[in-house]
């Protein structure tokens, strides 16, 4: 008997198939856009690091980060029919797997949708994300910048601010004074069609931008004087012109008889939360994926106090409570 026979009655996934409307081709069983689901994976791994208060994603060109940042709703809806599927087969799946392996390949598809959709939730929230779109000030680059703002509009991505980069700067002489008039033109258009967000603009520097004194330089032009982010877990208001609010990953509050813990969790369900220990240490889980969280002394997480507010979780570790098991 070959069980993944397709023609006829006795196919068994033909069978299960046709149980599900035949709403399942065999190209719904590919996943779309494997290098970008992938990337996406590890985009989060970066944002559910504690080490990091910010996160810079330098996408690539508009089309290559158009297709990725539509990729959620792609998997989302290939893994529902995959997963209709799964249950649609789920006696032969365990009769050629076993019962338990068919349970966990389920589980893990499942573990894998609520990721991806975990990071389109953190990429549309405009108090964690900001789009900045960069370009320059030429006929295609302000044209692609219009198509690229309004297909994240669409997407309901958070575009909050905009840089135009190499501006000729007004200087007195006859060529650069009528090429900084035609520039003046395309950035007024830009500014047109954003809307509520005016354009920054970076004049062209007489060296290259690098190292970092020349981040320094540029950060000067975009945000302002330095300053340090607070202690508290945020929101902080921070830049001008450009600006954006940044919370802490993590703030730790010491006191005689037990240390509070706040982890800044953005979008975030109660339900992909996880909280164990293991030898002393403990481990906050998030989609099955878990983190060390670092404390003072040995914890044993049945004594550990924690409550998820809004996008941040709040452990309270007694001291008296600290185990080495």
């Amino acid at each position: 008997m070959d069980p993944f026979a397709a023609g006829g009655k006795g196919g068994a996934l033909g069978g299960a198939a046709a149980d599900v409307g035949r709403e399942v081709e065999a190209s719904d069983l590919l996943l779309p856009g494997l290098d970008e689901a992938l990337a996406f994976d590890e985009l989060l791994k970066h944002i559910e690091d504690l080490r990091w208060d910010v996160v810079v994603f330098d996408t690539a060109p508009t089309g290559h980060t158009l297709r990725f940042l539509a990729l959620p709703e792609l998997i989302d809806a290939w893994s529902d029919r995959l997963l209709r599927l799964m249950r649609a087969s789920g006696g032969i799946r365990s009769m050629i797997f076993g019962r338990k392996e068919s349970d966990a390949m389920k589980d893990e598809l499942e573990r894998f949708r609520r990721r991806v959709l975990h990071v389109r939730r953190i990429l549309s929230d405009p108090s964690t994300t900001r789009f900045t779109l960069v370009t320059i000030p030429e006929r295609m680059g302000i044209n692609e910048t219009v198509r690229a703002n309004e297909a994240l509009q669409h997407h309901g991505l958070p575009v909050t601010g905009c840089v135009v980069n190499r501006v000729t700067p007004a200087l007195d002489h006859p060529f650069l004074e009528r090429r900084r008039a035609e520039e003046q033109g395309r950035i007024q258009e830009l500014e047109d069609a954003l809307g509520d967000h005016t354009p920054v603009c970076v004049p062209l520097m007489d060296t290259e931008v690098h190292g970092l004194d020349g981040l320094r330089e540029l950060s000067q032009v975009l945000y302002g004087d330095l300053v340090a982010i607070p202690e508290g877990i945020g929101p902080h208001p921070m830049g001008d012109p450009l600006h954006h609010e940044v919370h802490r990953s993590m703030v730790v509050e010491q006191a005689d008889a037990e240390e509070t813990i706040q982890l800044h969790l953005p979008g975030l369900a109660r339900e992909d939360l996880s909280l164990r220990s293991e030898e002393g240490r403990l481990l906050v889980g998030v989609n099955g994926h878990e983190r060390h969280v670092p404390t003072s002394s040995a914890v044993k997480a049945s004594t550990v106090v924690a409550r998820f507010r809004g996008e941040v979780l709040h452990l309270t570790v007694p001291r008296s409570s600290a185990t080495t098991g």
